[in-house]
């Protein structure tokens, strides 16, 4: 069974065949796809597969239009944390 694994991140992405080159202290980026997008009154949820788990990232309305992010794009999900927890069940 697939796990739904929900993070608060950022979202940056491929249009167009075109790397928009950024620099980041993050380390890690999960390539994805989108197969998902959700806008509400000031946020939008956006899940990607990511090689076959499901990752939901909550950004901003405004970010993801402005990204146009829409089902079928390729993106990386970003994740900057301080800390990661570990569970074994």
């Amino acid at each position: 069974m697939k796990r739904l694994i929900s993070i608060l991140l950022l979202v940056f992405m491929l249009g167009f065949g075109v790397t928009f080159a950024r620099e980041f202290s993050a380390r890690n980026a999960l390539k994805g796809k989108v197969t998902d997008v959700k806008l509400g009154q000031l946020m939008a949820k956006v899940v990607i597969d990511v090689g076959g788990q499901k990752v939901t990232s909550i950004i901003t309305k405004d970010s993801a239009e402005e990204m146009n992010i829409k089902v079928g794009d390729e993106v990386y999900a970003v994740v900057k944390s301080t800390s990661v927890m570990v569970s074994k069940k």
